[in-house]
């Protein structure tokens, strides 16, 4: 069986051999298992109650599954947390220009992170459903009917874990696909006051390059022999300027 064990704030899969018969059982494992401890002092304290007075292989079995099928609780808490983070972070992150590009990037590769470390706990647990699906198939010998009921606990619990990983899955492209959404709208909006901004200026650089234009002497430019021809031009621009805001504004562009 795969358990999941977290270390320095990550969480690692680690495997667990487990071989038993009629009155032995016996665990292999590469390195020291805190599930090993978990079950041992829970057997230390209290036995197999209330499950039995009697201890036998394959009800300490099921305390094993039972613990390692646990563990992954508290490592999808986690992860929810996470994606809840990621979810309100969204609206703040476009509210300020500074470095957005580079936040979006750092936010995506985290939602990547997440999705990552779901796929490796999806992979680790679904032997484990598979497993317990034999069990209850009466696959696997020296596991008493009478024990069924309580690997069918544990068995209903893998099934709930998957599920749980399958929606936080989803949930991740749905960040994702927000993220990189909110990144388009962003991005479009900066488009298109540049388009404006460009709009606006376009008929000014016209007026612009007409009257800046060297012609032979004699030839007659409006405005050009009168003092406040200057003026006058400044003004112009300055009133198709003001227009093209007006009709933006009114058609609801800005």
């Amino acid at each position: 069986m795969h358990v999941p064990v977290v270390k320095s704030r990550k969480s690692e899969i680690v495997e667990l051999f487990v071989f038993f018969q009629k009155n032995w059982i016996i665990t292999i494992h590469s390195v020291e298992s805190e599930l090993i401890h978990a079950v041992e002092s829970r057997i230390r304290t209290r036995g197999l109650s209330p499950l039995t007075t009697t201890p036998s292989p394959d009800l300490l079995f099921y305390v094993f599954l039972d613990f390692a099928v646990d563990a992954y609780y508290p490592i999808l808490d986690e992860v929810e947390n996470r994606l809840e983070e990621l979810d309100k972070q969204a609206a703040t992150t476009f509210q300020t220009r500074v470095k957005r590009m580079e936040n979006v990037i750092t936010i995506i590769t985290t939602i990547e992170a997440v999705r990552k470390r779901l796929m490796t706990l999806r992979h680790s647990l679904t032997p484990t459903r598979d497993m317990l699906g034999m069990v209850m198939r009466g696959a696997v010998p020296f596991v008493a009917d009478t024990s069924l009921r309580s690997f069918r606990d544990v068995y209903d619990h893998s099934f709930q874990l998957l599920e749980t990983i399958d929606n936080d899955r989803d949930r991740t492209s749905d960040v994702r696909d927000l993220y990189i959404s909110l990144h388009s709208a962003s991005t479009d909006n900066t488009i298109k006051v540049l388009t404006l901004v460009a709009t606006i200026f376009l008929p000014l650089t016209l007026l612009a390059g007409i009257y800046g234009t060297n012609f032979s002497p004699g030839f007659f430019q409006p405005g050009s022999s009168d003092p406040l021809g200057f003026y006058i031009l400044i003004l112009a621009m300055f009133v198709i300027s003001l227009g093209f805001v007006y009709y933006f504004k009114r058609s609801g562009w800005i």
